[in-house]
């Protein structure tokens, strides 16, 4: 069989292809990157204006966030004590038969959750 006279230019032009694609998909990479970089510089740039605009920048809200933590716990605190309070009075009040029911309505808990919580309660 005879050899094709275009066998090599054939190759030589998919080599020439070969290495423009890479070219291409290398600078779409780079152009890929540099979009990613500048979406977050975006995002971050507004976040901080979102950040001084709602708490007043970074220290403020820093010290926003401590405060709005210490009283949270102040009232997760003063929450335990009022629950421990009403798990007594409800364990007291059925010691003198008062029903489960007009405990509940009371309360404005469920029997069943009344219940629940008296039997998790120690010593009644």
């Amino acid at each position: 069989m005879a050899r094709s006279r275009y066998t090599k230019p054939n190759a030589r032009r998919e080599e020439a292809y070969r290495r423009q694609r890479e070219a291409n998909d290398a600078a779409a990479a780079v152009a890929r990157d540099r979009a990613n970089t500048l979406r977050e510089t975006d995002r971050a740039a507004q976040s901080a204006r979102e950040l001084e605009e709602l708490w007043g920048g970074r220290e403020d809200g820093l010290t926003r966030l401590r405060d709005i933590s210490k009283q949270l716990e102040k009232l997760h605190r003063a929450e335990v004590v009022l629950l421990r309070e009403r798990d007594d009075l409800v364990g007291a009040l059925r010691r003198v038969d008062v029903s489960w029911s007009l405990l509940s309505l009371w309360s404005g808990l469920s029997r069943q959750a009344l219940s629940k919580r008296r039997s998790r309660t120690p010593g009644l």
